[in-house]
């Protein structure tokens, strides 16, 4: 409809000839190779409503496994399940304030560890002014101070890399 849309999907694809990198026994130093294949399967969720007044409302889920067709195991940093939910509303005249909530599962390192789920909130608040071209936007990341990683690579020391914790932005945009 005008105001609602939704949609869901399913999906089973391979993957050939996946680039990854190793690391050379002889040698210790990490080269890049080819790989055998892949196969992800699982379904995705979305659904989005705009209402009068310019409220907008946006939800999403997928569930997904990823796992090497050679060996079975799960692939590393790749999430098995994932959330979000934005929400955005218009505020004084041609202020926009907007927030986000993400929520997703633990992924599985290089090194056969796990890092943690975690749940981050974004907020958002732009004003366009009036009488000049110019936009401000004031952005907080992370607002929450989740403490949270993600999975490092075969080349960094830790199997999982410290997120930023809250970030605060001011941007300022001349537009012409």
């Amino acid at each position: 409809s005008p105001a609602l849309m939704g949609s869901l999907s399913a999906f089973r694809f391979r993957m050939f000839d996946l680039i990854d990198q190793r690391v050379d026994s002889g040698d210790g130093l990490v080269h890049y190779v080819n790989v055998d294949s892949a196969t992800s399967v699982g379904a995705a969720l979305e659904l989005s409503a705009r209402f009068p007044r310019g409220l907008w409302i946006h939800g999403g889920a997928s569930l997904q496994r990823a796992e090497d067709d050679v060996s079975g195991e799960r692939l590393s940093n790749s999430p098995e399940w994932k959330v979000n939910l934005k929400l955005s509303a218009p505020f004084a005249g041609r202020g926009r304030g907007a927030i986000e909530v993400l929520h997703e599962a633990g992924r599985d390192t290089v090194v056969s560890t796990r890092t943690d789920a975690f749940l981050l909130v974004n907020a958002t608040l732009t004003w366009e002014l009036a009488t000049f071209p110019v936009c401000i936007q004031l952005q907080a990341r992370n607002l929450l101070d989740e403490d949270y990683a993600l999975p490092g690579g075969v080349e960094h020391r830790q199997a999982a890399i410290p997120q930023d914790g809250r970030a605060l932005t001011l941007r300022l945009e001349l537009r012409f």
